[in-house]
């Protein structure tokens, strides 16, 4: 037998002392119910903190490779450019030459 009815046959408890006691059960029962879903959804909770620290660690480490690799760019862009510059000026030297020649020929 439960508790609750030995206390409602005990003469010494008065009617308020047995309302009381009811109500902190039933107090008692709600928080008891409470805490299990404040602990599954702190496990939750937990799970998805650790889910999004790895999605953060990836997102971290994928920027820090593009940086590198548009640094890397940025300066096979840079070798380029001087290239195209000498280039152009090999070419233009080129084509006025000629032209000096083809008018000293003249």
């Amino acid at each position: 037998m439960s508790v609750l009815f030995y206390i409602q046959k005990s003469p010494l408890l008065s009617p308020d002392v047995l309302l009381l006691f009811c109500r902190v059960t039933t107090v008692l029962g709600f928080m008891d119910v409470c805490m299990t879903n404040v602990v599954s959804e702190f496990i939750e909770f937990v799970v998805n903190q650790k889910l999004c620290q790895k999605q953060w660690q990836e997102a971290t480490d994928q920027c820090a490779e593009l940086t590198t690799r548009c640094d890397q760019v940025q300066h096979e862009n840079e070798a380029l450019q001087t290239k195209l510059k000498h280039a152009r000026s090999v070419h233009w030297l080129s084509v006025m030459s000629r032209a000096c020649l083809d008018h000293l020929t003249k």
